[in-house]
């Protein structure tokens, strides 16, 4: 069997099981058992308190409540976000995980640039891959065992930077040449309660989790409950959009 037609059928059996997902967020992770009068009452506080602590930062872990009723939560917003963005989609996942996971005693939902994410029990300093989304752009790229092999290496530089680097906050955008024409652009980032081995060792194995669905995809993104990257062929950490090509005119 030939190099070329092994590609062709590992193409298509990949487009069979990972059909490229074009939902728009929230995209939700609910454990569907109902929580206690009380814990929803310290989870409504929570949400309160979450909305106000967003206009000031990116990423805020907290508790409330006793040891029988307590919510452990966390919001975590894009490193690039304003933080009057932040607050607005801070807010947003609030209503949406209300609305997507009513009652739930553990619920995370992720929106286009923050995640929100909370529990009836403790999850901070501890990597989870529970409920791992990954979504990618439903164009493909010309030479994906070369495209795979820069991605990996962008990432893996891009994971050593947020994990250790005490300066970065657990975050790192940079690019890398694909071609004289083409780069490509990476965004790493980890809850900011992880230790450095943990956040280096869940974007490890999201970035092998990615890579080996999508790697012949020209863009994609993994969720974690834990942390998060990104790649593309355009900057989209500098706010740029991808330019589609317009549809072809239907004349009179």
């Amino acid at each position: 069997m030939s190099k070329t037609f092994q590609f062709i059928l590992l193409y298509f059996v990949l487009a069979v099981l990972h059909s490229p997902c074009s939902a728009d967020p929230p995209y939700p992770y609910c454990s569907n058992v109902t929580s206690s009068i009380l814990f929803q009452n310290n989870l409504n506080q929570f949400f309160s308190y979450l909305s106000t602590s967003a206009s000031l930062s990116i990423f805020k872990n907290f508790t409330i409540g006793n040891e029988t009723d307590r919510v452990y939560g966390l919001f975590l917003c894009l490193g690039f976000v304003t933080l009057d963005n932040c607050k607005k989609c801070v807010d947003t996942a609030i209503q949406d995980i209300i609305e997507l996971c009513p009652n739930n005693e553990e619920a995370t939902v992720w929106e286009e640039y923050c995640q929100l994410r909370y529990s009836n029990k403790s999850f901070f300093g501890h990597t989870d891959d529970a409920g791992n989304l990954p979504l990618w752009n439903r164009k493909n790229i010309s030479d994906p065992y070369k495209f795979r092999h820069v991605v990996r290496e962008l990432l893996n530089n891009l994971s050593s930077l947020a994990a250790f680097d005490p300066s970065m906050g657990m975050y790192a955008i940079g690019k890398a040449n694909l071609t004289i024409d083409e780069t490509v652009y990476g965004l790493v980032q980890c809850t900011r309660d992880l230790s450095g081995n943990d956040c280096f060792k869940c974007l490890k194995d999201a970035t092998d989790e990615i890579l080996s669905c999508c790697y012949f995809y020209r863009g994609a993104r993994l969720l974690s409950r834990s942390c998060y990257l990104r790649y593309e062929l355009y900057a989209f950490y500098e706010g740029a959009v991808e330019a589609f090509p317009p549809p072809p005119s239907t004349g009179n």
